[in-house]
């Protein structure tokens, strides 16, 4: 009888330490996760500012100054455009196909409209909603 308990609280007490160190794992895997997913985001929302900079300054040199966008100017869109492949939305990105192909202030509200979407902004403004505001 005196064995039985033995083996009884041994198990039990295997069983406690078990639960602990599942919770402990469980736990710094959560914050972890955690973590990384706001490394995620704050680099996806710095990209994605960027990302809007480069149009409305193409535009405000090609109507301010009448003057083509350097070439630089270009590379430089390319090189963003072309990163948002490895961490944006589909949405995200078939916006930016059509506002590239037709270049129009409706587009580019859609691409903004994606953006925030895909960064789970709380706005609730539609696409048609959103002023691109140009410093002309």
């Amino acid at each position: 009888m005196c064995l039985d308990s033995i083996v009884i609280s041994a198990i039990i007490g295997f069983f406690s330490v078990m639960v602990g160190i599942s919770g402990y794992a469980f736990q710094n895997y959560y914050v972890k996760s955690r973590e990384r997913e706001k490394r995620e985001y704050r680099i996806r929302r710095r990209r994605y500012e960027e990302l809007v900079k480069m149009p409305a300054e193409i535009c405000h040199i090609t109507q301010t100054r009448n003057e083509k966008t350097s070439l630089d100017l270009k590379k430089q869109m390319d090189e963003v455009t072309n990163r948002l492949h490895l961490y944006a939305s589909g949405d995200v990105i078939r916006s930016l196909k059509v506002f590239v192909a037709k270049n129009e202030d409706e587009e580019f509200r859609n691409l903004i409209f994606a953006l925030g979407k895909d960064l789970n902004m709380k706005a609730d403004l539609t696409a048609s909603e959103i002023q691109w505001s140009r410093a002309t």
